[in-house]
This record gives structure tokens, C-alpha cells and sequence, in this order.
């Protein structure tokens, strides 16, 4: 039987989340103005805030082989970013500093995020956590955001729609990831 582990109220509400293979689940909780991401155990124990400030903090992705946190925040700037921490909170960076980032994946070994310029829409990019020059991945003629990587981060899937005999129909297309 399912077991609730969260309990919103009418001043609080969940958002997206993911989980950790230590079992820790990251999540967002809408606060009134603000969302952070939080923590906890999945038995619902040890619940904790690991973001602060204002700000806009969502889409949380964790790499499969690394403590490592992923997420894309609206903060002083009010432009979507990519940003990392650690998954207890610690050593929060920015990764991205282009006119507006939004996480699509992370890579399992935790080394690079691919995600969607708003400025280059549907276009996919890439970039290292630890920062540097991002690398244009793939524009196709659409893209629906259903993404991930393969389990050895060598690939990854994403799905499209072409248009063939005036009908519209949805592909899985598997690039390298490189």
C-alpha cells in the first residue's frame, strides 16, 4: 500500500522531484512567492530546505553515479539558469550564464547537463557542471523535451514530431551524446 510521506498545506504545494540512489528524494515546495527544493528520506523522515533566498528553484535532477544536484533557477537576475549543489545542499553554483537555461538531463556520471537555450529554442546544448563553453548539441525540426541519457552517458533519446502525409506523428530519435 502506498504510504503518504507529504503532507501540503493550503500555503504549501509539491512540484516535480527526483530521487537519489542513497533513497533521498529532492523536490520543490512552493512557498507563497518562492519554490525551494528540499530533502528527505523515503519514509518522509529528516525533511530539510537545501535552497535559500529568493528565487525560483525547479526541475531538480540528480546524476545516477554522484551526490550531485542539478536545477534550473530563476535568482537575482529573474533569467532561468542552471545551477549544481550537492545533494545535502552545499556548494551551490551557477553553471549557466547565457539569457535564460532550462535542464533537460544530466549526464549519470554527473560531469555535464544538457538543456534548452530560450534564445535558440528547440535547440539542445551542453555544458560541463563545472562551467565552461557550451556545446550546441542537436536542432531538430521539433522537439517534444522528452529526454534522457543512456546508462553509460555515451547517447541519449529525445522525441519529435514530423509531419508526413499530412498527419503528425511521434519519433524517438537516439543521438550520441558527445
Amino acid at each position: 500500500a502506498a504510504k503518504q510521506i507529504t503532507f501540503a498545506s493550503s500555503a504549501e504545494s509539491f512540484d516535480s522531484f527526483a530521487l537519489a540512489r542513497d533513497g533521498t528524494i529532492v523536490f520543490t515546495v512552493v512557498e507563497e512567492r518562492f519554490v525551494h527544493l528540499y530533502s528527505m528520506a523515503l519514509d518522509g523522515s529528516g525533511r530539510r530546505r537545501l535552497t535559500t533566498g529568493p528565487g525560483l528553484n525547479q526541475a531538480p535532477c540528480i546524476a545516477r553515479n554522484l551526490h550531485v544536484v542539478v536545477f534550473t533557477a530563476f535568482r537575482a537576475d529573474g533569467l532561468p539558469h542552471l545551477w549544481r549543489m550537492d545533494l545535502d545542499g552545499g556548494n551551490q553554483a551557477q553553471v549557466t550564464q547565457g539569457a535564460g537555461e532550462f535542464l533537460i538531463d544530466v549526464d549519470p556520471n554527473g560531469l555535464s547537463a544538457v538543456y534548452a537555450r530560450s534564445d535558440s529554442m528547440p535547440s539542445l546544448w551542453r555544458i560541463a557542471l563545472s562551467g565552461g563553453t557550451p556545446a550546441h548539441v542537436i536542432t531538430p525540426a521539433s522537439l517534444d523535451f522528452y529526454i534522457g541519457f543512456s546508462p553509460d552517458g555515451q547517447r541519449f533519446a529525445y522525441t519529435c514530431f514530423r509531419e508526413e502525409g499530412g498527419r503528425i506523428f511521434e519519433d524517438i530519435a537516439v543521438i550520441p551524446a558527445a
